[in-house]
């Protein structure tokens, strides 16, 4: 699939012509979930038309389908702002239906599972209350957020809503929230309701990604979609900087290797102030751990992400906290 997205984004490579590809890639495509970023990547490029009809129309089916969910969502989203503008709460829309109209060029080009929104730490339980006073029962707290959650109306699938009071976890880093909110600005006509600059949407998707240890090819697609878009208004040694402040710069510096290192025509457009270093990311790798298929290659995957992406041994070791309590817990209940 790889192949496939470097043709979509550099104009100088031509799409493959192996109908064999196709049908290997839209397996990859069904496996990560990502079918409405390649229908819309490959129709903004001009070249959907130069896919098999089998793909595209597949593409097409699953871009409709999450159409229709979107709508859910970004409705949903819509009715939250709202009461939240209406009980003066500040908030800031994270991800979902409002960054994939962003910087993908559409709110269905890319398929969103919850809503997430950033309050202020002091307006947290406000902010919980107003979304259980829309139906949803509070599922849990964990890390940096609260999840929230309502069946979506005719359906078993539940809708939820994550409130996150920082953006990072606990013990991870030194992140400051507070350099967020000063360079937000209100989102259309609200006045409690703000966006991230697009250089802070980007750092902010680089964490969420290397949270997730960059396991799906959706996370490089974010991050790459941001720097093809956008790429004028990141300024990567302001950000480097910021991400030294903050003990996130391996975690910066290692996820902008993978993506470059995947797209390398981001080089000419946008390039890195830094070489990219060998990743340990692998597509055959990631896609495998998704299909159940283990290995020694994931074991060191795993091992590198939970203990080679922090800034330093503080942050190393209090990241493994939940685990340490995890562990003692088990211990305990079994003495």
């Amino acid at each position: 699939m790889i192949p496939l997205l470097q043709s979509i984004y550099d104009p100088a490579l031509a799409l493959p012509e192996d109908e064999h590809f196709y049908r290997l890639a839209l397996d990859d495509i069904n496996l990560f979930s990502v079918h409405s970023q390649f229908y819309h990547a490959l129709h903004k490029s001009g070249k959907l038309g130069g896919t098999p009809e089998f793909f595209s129309g597949h593409l097409k089916r699953n871009y409709e389908a999450t159409m229709y969910q979107n709508l859910v969502f970004r409705h949903t989203e819509y009715k939250v702002l709202q009461k939240f503008e209406e009980k003066q709460i500040f908030a800031i829309p994270l991800k979902g239906t409002r960054f994939a109209e962003r910087y993908f060029g559409h709110f269905a080009a890319r398929g969103t599972s919850d809503i997430d929104l950033l309050v202020k730490p002091e307006q947290l339980q406000e902010a919980i209350a107003a979304v259980k006073g829309m139906g949803f029962k509070l599922d849990k707290m964990i890390h940096n957020h609260a999840v929230l959650y309502r069946l979506i109306e005719g359906t078993h699938h539940p809708l939820m809503v994550e409130l996150h009071w920082t953006l990072d976890k606990k013990y991870c880093s030194e992140l400051k929230d507070k350099p967020f909110w000063e360079e937000s600005r209100p989102l259309e006509a609200y006045r409690y309701i703000r966006e991230l600059s697009t250089q802070h949407t980007f750092y902010f998707i680089i964490l969420h990604s290397m949270r997730h240890r960059m396991e799906s090819i959706r996370f490089v697609m974010d991050i790459s979609q941001i720097l093809f878009n956008a790429g004028d208004e990141i300024d990567f040694p302001r950000l480097l900087q910021q991400a030294e402040g903050d003990c996130t710069l391996r975690r910066i510096q290692i996820a902008l290797s993978i993506v470059y290192n995947q797209l390398p025509v981001l080089q000419h457009i946008k390039p890195l102030p830094f070489s990219p270093a060998p990743a340990v990311w692998n597509y055959n790798m990631i896609r495998n751990r998704l299909r159940g298929i283990k290995s020694v290659q994931e074991y060191h995957y795993r091992l590198f992400f939970r203990f080679g992406i922090f800034d330093s041994w503080k942050h190393r070791l209090l990241s493994q906290e939940l685990i340490y309590k995890t562990l003692m817990k088990h211990q305990l209940s079994k003495s």
